[in-house]
């Protein structure tokens, strides 16, 4: 569902649907909580969780929201470092 999320936020983007967009990046990393809270040490859910914020990001930036990109964009780096501290 996370996947299937993340291309409906992909064909929003393309089609210029950019609020679209943003509010099914949302619900894939709402999604996504709900799956590390339940399973913390998976990291294929925080890679997936990294490219949603990275993705977020940079929508949220195509509506000139500087501050929501920011802070997707320190939350994928943050997730960056732990998995490179788990998977070098």
């Amino acid at each position: 569902l996370m996947e299937t999320l993340a291309y409906m936020a992909d064909a929003s983007q393309g089609a210029g649907q950019l609020r679209q967009a943003i509010g099914e990046r949302e619900r894939q990393l709402a999604l996504g909580e709900r799956f590390l809270a339940a399973d913390p040490g998976n990291m294929d859910f925080f890679r997936k969780e990294m490219v949603a914020r990275r993705a977020l990001a940079q929508l949220y930036l195509q509506i000139g929201d500087v501050a929501g990109a920011t802070k997707q964009a320190e939350q994928g780096v943050r997730l960056a470092g732990k998995l490179m501290s788990v998977e070098p």
